[in-house]
């Protein structure tokens, strides 16, 4: 159980900014510490509130959409889908045990590929290739923010065999549904693909990558889909 406490200890930070937690506090300075928690006595606060109720849910994953609709805030809900959350979540328990187990360090750096980037939400799709940025705020970003990119980066560190292993100890009912675990980039890939005969493609966000994503090498192309192997894996 003790790797699913250090996702949490991380979670009591990341989460604060998508849960419907008034007055939460910013990201906790114990996300960075990658050793073996004991035990996590959340505070009697709002946020202490949202952690009680996640160290329960993590455990039975994925949250039905009621259980997300109840638990997050309208407006983060406007924007990303209660799949989607549990997607981030499914990923960050990986994250937690790739932390714990020492493969991982809250402090390494990734670094932004053409490869990885995704359609928004999110802001790291419109970083220069190159960038680096923190496991850490990696994480932040994918969790806060549900940066599609950040989820990208992150499967692609922990490699998508440890995220289709978390679907089955966090309790998913049946894992083969999910698996390949498809990144966001490639659900985006897929879905312009079957809708590139709609009209209304140019509508959905299959012809846009970002605020400041206009080069090719940016964008996911449907005829990349066609290239890839049926079981095309990062790792």
């Amino acid at each position: 159980m003790w790797p699913f406490l250090v996702v949490l200890m991380a979670a009591v930070g990341l989460l604060a900014a998508a849960c419907s937690s008034p007055g939460a506090a910013g990201p906790a300075t114990a996300a960075a510490s990658a050793g073996p928690v004991k035990a996590v006595v959340p505070p009697g606060t709002p946020a202490g509130t949202q952690l009680r109720w996640l160290i329960s849910a993590m455990a039975h994953l994925p949250l039905s959409d009621a259980q997300v609709r109840a638990h997050f805030d309208a407006a983060f809900l406007a924007q990303v889908s209660p799949a989607m959350v549990n997607q981030a979540l499914q990923s960050l328990d990986a994250l937690g045990n790739a932390v714990a187990s020492g493969k991982v360090h809250w402090n390494q750096l990734l670094t932004v590929t053409a490869p990885l980037k995704s359609l928004p939400s999110g802001e790291l799709q419109d970083e220069p290739d190159g960038t680096q940025i923190s496991v850490q705020d990696t994480a932040a970003k994918m969790i806060s923010i549900s940066d599609n990119t950040a989820a990208n980066m992150l499967i692609n560190l922990v490699g998508r065999p440890a995220v289709e292993t978390a679907l089955t100890t966090t309790g998913m009912a049946d894992p083969a549904l999910d698996r390949p675990f498809l990144t966001t980039r490639e659900l985006f890939i897929l879905n312009c693909s079957m809708k590139k005969q709609s009209s209304s493609s140019r509508h959905n966000g299959c012809r846009r990558e970002g605020r400041g994503s206009t080069g090719p090498d940016s964008r996911p192309r449907t005829a990349e889909i066609r290239s890839m192997p049926a079981a095309v894996r990062y790792r």
